[in-house]
């Protein structure tokens, strides 16, 4: 089987040759092996899932959070979700009570022991993400970030667009909310 080297494949607007000419699952290949190792580094140091993790750091950020606003967030299945939720709920990290007005709907926080933990292992993460940036110069990192950010927005408006039924009204709102987005180098 040929192998290509990373390097000599063609970038930006050139054509693709294959799969890992294709930005989506170079993205996709990145991720997954960050992934595996968090997962593996998660579970050692603090006994906690990856998807717990991000669960668990997503309601401190939104908090309070309702279950339904949450998965909207984290764009989940919302069973997972629940699952996940309910473990974070038994290690008493997470509190949930009723919505007032809604008693459909709960309302999601972090205890005090929740707080501390997350703290805990957002030093960890911070550790990790500088560890990884570090390959980049400050400026590569302003670039991927605000790249990363206008893709992502363009992703959301795409998927929004087609859960309401239309691939063409997706790509033409996300053409006309992407057209003033300017690369920030």
């Amino acid at each position: 089987m040929r192998h290509r080297a990373a390097a000599s494949r063609p970038r930006g607007r050139q054509a693709a040759h294959d799969l890992r000419d294709i930005i989506s699952y170079q993205f996709a290949r990145f991720v997954n092996i960050n992934d595996r190792l968090a997962q593996a580094h998660m579970s050692e140091a603090f006994g906690i899932t990856l998807g717990e993790w991000r669960v668990f750091a997503v309601i401190q950020f939104m908090a309070p959070v309702s279950l339904a606003d949450l998965g909207r967030q984290m764009l989940a299945d919302k069973g997972q979700l629940s699952r996940m939720v309910r473990r974070l709920v038994e290690r008493s990290w997470i509190n949930n009570h009723k919505t007032p007005g809604n008693r459909r709907s709960i309302t999601l926080s972090l205890t005090p022991a929740g707080q501390k933990k997350y703290r805990e292992i957002l030093a960890f993460v911070i550790k990790r993400n500088d560890a990884l940036q570090s390959v980049l110069t400050p400026r590569e990192r302003t670039h991927l970030s605000n790249m990363v950010e206008r893709l992502t927005t363009f992703g959301v408006i795409e998927f929004a667009a087609l859960a309401r039924g239309s691939a063409h009204d997706a790509e033409r709102i996300a053409k006309h909310q992407t057209r003033g987005l300017k690369p920030r180098f």
